[in-house]
Parts: structure tokens; C-alpha cells; sequence
């Protein structure tokens, strides 16, 4: 973790689970990291070939077609595992993920912290 400048950062994202809404949910929660929307020479080699807009697109999409989305332990295991992808390198430390309920129907706020 030599990379780390040990600032911490948080974020916060609503995310609907009407299906939809809930990719660009899901999407707006990971699309903060460039190498998975702008930095190209990070994406795999056929995301833009396949027709994603970009890598993150193609993440969501891909967990999205592998795992039901229903209530808010799905989401949880959802945001975890895409925020996984990207926290886990050596550019962010510890992180920490917390989903609660929103005042509206089928609807979460995902807050997230990372240490980079």
C-alpha cells in the first residue's frame, strides 16, 4: 500500500431498485475511478468492441445479468462486489460500504468511504 496518501473520501449514491433505474444506480456508484470510464488502456481488451460505453458499463451490466437485484441485502452484495472491483489495488486502502433506506418506495442510499 506504498501508493496511499492516507486521504480518506466518501461518497454517497441513491439507487433505485425499479429495474429501470437501477443500472444507472449502479453505474453512478463506481463511475468515480477514471480507469473504469475514461482511461481506455484499463478496459478489457473488447468492452468498447462488445458495444459497452465503457468499463464500468460493462460491469454493471455483466452483474446485473448474473444476479437478481431485489431488496436491500441484494444491493448490498451488488455494491460490495462491484466496488470491489474497484477498490481492490494498490492505489486504495481500507474502504467501508453502508446501504439504508430512502423515504421513497424501492429505493436505497449506498454510502461508501475509501482510503487512497
Amino acid at each position: 500500500m506504498g501508493n496511499l496518501a492516507q486521504q480518506l473520501t466518501a461518497g454517497k449514491v441513491r439507487i433505485s431498485l425499479d429495474p429501470d433505474k437501477i443500472e444507472k444506480g449502479l453505474y453512478d456508484l463506481i463511475n468515480f475511478d477514471l480507469d473504469f470510464t475514461e482511461n481506455e488502456e484499463y478496459f478489457r481488451h473488447d468492452t468498447l468492441s462488445l458495444g459497452y460505453m465503457d468499463e464500468a458499463d460493462r460491469l454493471v451490466k455483466e452483474h446485473l445479468a448474473e444476479n437478481k437485484v431485489t431488496n436491500k441485502k441484494e444491493l448490498f452484495y451488488c455494491c460490495s462486489d462491484l466496488l470491489s472491483m474497484v477498490f481492490d489495488s494498490s492505489f486504495y486502502g481500507d474502504w467501508t460500504l453502508e446501504v439504508v433506506e430512502s423515504h421513497k418506495e424501492n429505493e436505497f442510499v449506498v454510502f461508501y468511504s475509501y482510503i487512497s
